[in-house]
């Protein structure tokens, strides 16, 4: 009988390891800020495939996406790391999943913590995160190259624009403030007690990496205009009067802009990019009026997210992920926004993803900030301050030695200004090796 149980022990060992060891052995599975699944979704594969400092996988598919765009896969088989990986099983297959929510819930999955913002039991992320035995440790991510349904995934990295610490905002509104509210599609969203006084999201004795400086910028509708051109110029007074709710038509800044009532388009708080707004142009209200955390639109009012709207006032959207914010700059006239000053890259052709941004042949581009756009070469030198070093965070949930030799392998590539350029992300990602510059703290202003 011991025999048997020991035979049975060792074939439920051996089958685990062929499962784990070579066939699709090892899960990459990064979750949580746009900025992660924007690199990834064009470097992946590059990654994956040969060269120094990959990954070296001899077959590599393509890109794969779900329905909705926020989810994707790549899949490398046979690898042999370049340089090797301690612990990995040479040949074994890699899968790389990336998921684009928020930098809040990147972090919340490592740390084995359920978003507590969703509430309805029914809702398939509210199951996943409340299934044994991983629980909060994993998230509703794409399946596989051949199946883009979404399924429970533990999540390996968490991925923020920002340290933990640095979410202390608040908001309140429906999900996507662009958009008409509907109880089922686009409820209402309140987040205004969850940061707040909490001193953010504790990561004490949790291993990070922090590869690259990411820049962001602002948006705005092509009718902003400042002597009749779309204005392509924003100063830190301009900034701070407007996402405080300071301004309510830009004819506030005087002659030169237009009539025209002013719209503020807002992350809802957990976003890594209005975190960062907060910490580094708003310095939480230090240089002037503090981030606003209400809404005030007709929208918000019909969901009962607010009790009037103010038209007096300057339009105020929360909005919950990049893409949604800068539909709310191209929605609505009068538009100002902010996102990672890589997100429109590539999205006027074929069909121009945003009409009513000014374009720049294949791209939508950021204003200028204090008279400087953002670029790698800006922020490693001091000229650009609007960015933030990204986040690598690595999952509690008792990662092996080859989990964690694979993260610093990967945070080691990131980190290499010729990986960035080769994907279209040299132009405006810094490598923190390049950084002339010292910032350790989000809301510190950068200094030689």
């Amino acid at each position: 009988m011991k025999k048997q149980k020991t035979a049975k022990v060792m074939a439920l060992a051996v089958s685990m390891f062929a499962f784990a060891g070579v066939a699709n052995a090892y899960d990459i599975n990064i979750y949580g800020a746009s900025a992660e699944f924007n690199f990834w979704a064009k470097g992946a594969a590059a990654y994956l495939g040969a060269g120094s400092g990959t990954l070296g996988c001899t077959s590599v598919s393509g890109f794969v996406k779900d329905t909705t765009s926020k989810h994707g896969i790549v899949t490398g088989t046979n690898c042999t790391p370049n340089p090797p990986i301690t612990g990995f099983a040479n040949g074994s297959n890699v899968n790389i999943r990336v998921s684009n929510k928020a930098s809040y819930d990147g972090i919340w999955a490592v740390k084995g913590l359920a978003d507590v913002t969703i509430t309805d039991s029914t809702n398939a992320d509210y199951i996943c995160e409340h299934t044994a035995p991983l629980n909060g440790y994993q998230r509703r991510m794409i399946t596989s190259t051949t199946d883009t349904s979404l399924s429970c995934q533990r999540v390996l990295v968490g991925a923020s624009d920002v340290a933990g610490a640095s979410f202390l905002q608040g908001s309140k509104g429906v999900q996507f403030g662009w958009k008409p509210f509907d109880a089922t599609t686009n409820p209402v969203v309140d987040r205004s007690n969850i940061f707040t006084g909490t001193g953010g999201i504790s990561t004490t004795g949790m291993t990070v990496y922090q590869p690259v400086a990411v820049p962001f910028g602002f948006y705005a509708h092509n009718d902003v205009t400042y002597n009749g051109t779309p204005i392509a110029n924003l100063t830190r007074l301009q900034a701070v009067s407007l996402f405080s709710g300071g301004i309510k038509n830009w004819s506030d800044f005087g002659a030169g802009y237009p009539n025209l009532h002013a719209t503020i388009c807002l992350r809802h708080a957990g976003s890594g990019s209005g975190a960062t707004l907060d910490a580094a142009i708003m310095n939480g209200g230090l240089w002037g009026n503090p981030l606003v955390s209400t809404p005030n639109n007709t929208n918000d009012v019909t969901a009962g997210a607010i009790a009037s709207y103010n038209s007096a006032a300057a339009d105020v959207y929360f909005n919950d992920g990049t893409s949604d914010e800068l539909n709310c700059v191209n929605t609505f006239s009068g538009a100002i926004g902010y996102a990672d000053a890589d997100a429109g890259l590539g999205k006027v052709v074929p069909t121009p993803a945003y009409p009513n941004i000014p374009a720049t042949g294949n791209d939508y581009l950021p204003m200028m900030y204090q008279g400087v756009a953002p670029s790698a070469n800006a922020i490693a030198n001091g000229i650009y301050d609007f960015w933030t070093k990204e986040q690598v965070y690595l999952t509690k949930n008792t990662p092996t030695t080859v989990e964690k030799n694979m993260v610093s392998h990967l945070s080691s590539y990131l980190n290499t200004s010729t990986v960035l350029s080769g994907v279209g992300f040299g132009g405006f990602w810094a490598n923190a090796s390049s950084l002339v510059v010292s910032k350790p703290s989000d809301y510190l202003y950068p200094t030689r």
